[in-house]
């Protein structure tokens, strides 16, 4: 074959040789540098050390895809869940494989030694009296660019010359001072030669996928400057946000939100039946500003508190969803007409002395703000918690002045054509109205436990459907049956509903997202996550990616996810999760759970303890697990949620609790504050012995911070809250080992 010949001109040999010192030698040179501060044996740590300068970098698109996909497959390397995921068996890369834009991107925002921006900045040519490793990194990227933009194939000797200089004494500098033999050997090589055709195409051929490159860069900074046009943009819409909020309207975020979880609302709203107790609460609210709404689990409080509240959208209302009191004056926009709906208003499982608190505390300025007619209240609340003597004869105005309908009263339960029409608009949602007789649907519906949750369950569970009425018979046996066969046949989705109540039902996406355990909360709760899959039967390394798919994968069926948070479809779902898990393994349960769920759902052996489907009763051989986990709370400050537990009136429980540790020496060191008290101040706490009587008192705990501002031991709240045994068990056990001579209260607190 004949020989590949060009007839070259001088400026076009410089131009051709000044690419081939870039595009062959400072590749090599730069790589001698780089691996010189990030020794290849090292590169990892350092990856996983700055995986979020690296990350800001991939999302500011100044890394691109394929420098991430190297980056991703060096061995020992450690990323987010939210990268692309690095397929299975590929082949390892190390420095070998970065090309110089991404060595000097790194070098140059990672925190390493002698590298500092030139004077001149990163992006402009520096002065040649700049001899600063900066400046010379700096001058690499300046003429690789240049190189990319060049439209004309020649150059000038008097600027070839000077910028041979300038990459050759960047070149020596990279190369620990050694000039390589390949710049002599480039710039006196022979480009009249017979072979002159190959290497100025294969040259040409490695500055387009330079061009291409830097082309990708450059189109993603374009879409950068977009994105900045767009946040100035936001910015601007904030700004007019922040004037509109001044003028008595929700900012903009927040009104977002509700709108968005008012569509969500509409959408699970379709299948509902208007019974008569929604009539009853929708007449009601004409004459009424605060309605509460009452019944067992899954009577359809919530739906038909949502419901209501969407009809009353055509008289002019704006429907604002609230969680908490405070909520519903922060929301309030006078002279706007508003519908606020909360659920659970003070407690889930029974009734939550501080959200008491709050309601009693905001009472008058509540009182005031529900005169008006523009503003009105639908609130639910468990038939449990509505009928507590703690709530009944709390001071507020959901006690006091709101209008009360039962939905299990006899003349507000469902009738049966009701629960025909519930049933039926539920099966036609889901498409099944043709696989099921009328006298099957009128079998079903002589069940009356919790009936709308029940109807929505049986619908969308391929399983559950087929049991017909005889789920709506034993629908928690059939419930317990699915749980149990996921444990024993899928364990990653028992491990992820688990998962999810072990957060309190509410389980952030970015949680089962991200796999880096650098700080301390994410590492906290990957130990969490690693117990509960161990104790699940899996592996406690389990990727937190299958178990966000599993949780996926059983939505609509238990879990909803709405705003990035993950929830189980009804409490009752979270109830069966944890009953079954508390069984698998309560010690996990115990030493995992949120310690305000266990307050609320926790109780031991006791006869007074009733029966009552939301509570988890706990027998003698997990005393000790819950002990231990009450004693870690204690031992942090955090008295309340353990002191206002059953349990910890409980005698067998006291003496378990007595056996694990030296309750005499925790409960008067452990402070919340630590500052001594002086025993003329103790002397005063006398007076608080009938609130020794009284259990949950809240006025007493607020009694003894005001008379102890400066500190309060947990034997001051032991006694507040009403733990008898806690204090007896205590005073014998002092006695018994003469730590104290007397059961008078100064020589106690000066033990």
């Amino acid at each position: 074959m004949a020989a590949s010949t060009l007839k070259l001109t001088v400026e076009e040999k410089n131009y051709w040789k000044f690419c081939m010192l870039n595009v062959r030698v400072v590749p090599d040179a730069l790589r001698t540098y780089f691996d010189g501060l990030i020794p290849p044996t090292s590169l990892a740590i350092i990856i996983n050390k700055n995986s979020k300068t690296i990350s800001y970098l991939v999302n500011r698109r100044v890394i691109n895809a394929a420098q991430l996909d190297i980056l991703q497959k060096i061995p020992g390397t450690k990323w987010a869940l939210t990268c692309p995921p690095v397929p299975i068996g590929h082949n390892a890369t190390s420095s070998g494989d970065f090309d110089v834009t991404l060595m000097v991107c790194l070098l140059r925002n990672l925190p390493l030694p002698g590298i500092s921006s030139p004077a001149s900045g990163w992006d402009n040519l520096p002065s040649p009296s700049d001899i600063s490793a900066g400046a010379y990194l700096a001058r690499i990227k300046y003429y690789r660019n240049e190189i990319a933009h060049s439209t004309e194939n020649n150059l000038n000797t008097l600027d070839f010359q000077d910028k041979w200089k300038t990459i050759s004494e960047a070149i020596t500098f990279c190369n620990g001072g050694q000039s390589p033999n390949a710049i002599k050997e480039i710039l006196h090589c022979d480009l009249d030669g017979s072979q002159n055709g190959a290497i100025v195409t294969c040259l040409a051929t490695e500055i387009e996928a330079i061009k291409r490159d830097l082309k990708l860069v450059e189109g993603e900074k374009s879409k950068m400057q977009d994105e900045l046009k767009k946040t100035e943009l936001q910015l601007e819409n904030v700004q007019n946000d922040f004037h509109f909020y001044k003028d008595g309207h929700l900012p903009k975020n927040i009104s977002d939100n509700i709108h968005d979880l008012i569509n969500k609302w509409r959408i699970d709203d379709k299948p509902f039946f208007f019974t008569r107790a929604g009539k009853l609460v929708y007449d009601m609210l004409e004459s009424e500003n605060i309605v509460i709404i009452i019944g067992q689990s899954g009577s359809g409080k919530s739906a038909t508190a949502r419901n209501i509240a969407l009809k009353w959208i055509s008289y002019g209302y704006d429907v604002v969803p609230v969680e908490y009191v405070e909520q519903i004056l922060e929301y309030r926009c006078k002279g706007t007409k508003q519908i606020f709906v909360i659920d659970d208003a003070v407690g889930k499982y029974s009734v939550n002395g501080s959200y008491v608190n709050q309601w009693e505390r905001l009472d008058s300025k509540l009182t005031t703000l529900f005169i008006d007619d523009n503003a009105k209240l639908i609130c639910t609340l468990r038939k449990v918690v509505a009928i507590d003597t703690k709530f009944k004869s709390a001071k507020t105005c959901l006690s006091e002045k709101a209008y009360i309908v039962d939905l299990d009263h006899e003349d507000n339960c469902l009738l049966l054509e009701e629960k025909m029409s519930i049933l039926k608009n539920h099966l036609i949602s889901t498409d099944r109205q043709n696989d099921i007789s009328d006298a099957e649907c009128k079998d079903c519906c002589k069940g009356n436990f919790a009936f709308p949750l029940l109807c929505h369950v049986f619908t969308t569970s391929n399983g559950l459907f087929l049991r017909k009425s005889d789920f709506f018979q034993r629908p928690f046996n059939y419930l317990n049956d699915e749980i149990t066969k996921l444990h024993q046949r899928n364990k990653e989705v028992y491990c992820s509903l688990v998962t999810c109540m072990i957060f309190s039902g509410k389980l952030n996406v970015k949680l089962l997202s991200v796999s880096d355990d650098s700080d301390e909360e994410q590492e906290k709760s990957g130990r969490i996550i690693g117990m509960i899959a161990e104790a699940c039967g899996l592996n406690r390394n389990i990727s937190r990616h299958t178990l966000l798919n599993s949780l996926l994968s059983v939505e609509s069926v238990y879990v909803k996810s709405y705003c990035g948070v993950i929830n189980f479809l009804h409490d009752s779902f979270l109830e069966a999760i944890s009953f079954h898990f508390s069984k698998v393994n309560p010690c996990v349960f115990l030493e995992c759970c949120d310690i305000a769920f266990l307050k609320e759902r926790v109780r031991v052996n006791s006869p007074q303890v009733n029966d009552d489907e939301n509570v988890i009763v706990l027998n003698e051989e997990s005393f000790c697990f819950l002990a231990n986990r009450y004693i870690a709370e204690l031992k942090t400050g955090e008295f309340m949620d353990v002191l206002c537990s059953q349990p910890i009136k409980d005698e067998k429980f006291i003496k378990v609790m007595g056996d694990v540790i030296d309750c005499g020496k925790l409960i008067t060191r452990q402070k919340l504050v630590e500052t001594e008290i002086s025993c003329v101040a103790f002397i005063k706490w006398k007076h608080f012995d009938p609130i020794y009587k009284q259990e949950n008192n809240v006025e007493a705990v607020a009694a003894i911070m005001e008379i102890f501002p400066s500190g309060k031991t947990l034997f001051h709240w032991v006694v507040a809250t009403g733990c008898n045994y806690f204090v007896d068990y205590f005073l014998n056990e002092c006695h018994k080992s003469n730590k104290i001579n007397t059961y008078d209260p100064i020589s106690l607190f000066s033990h």
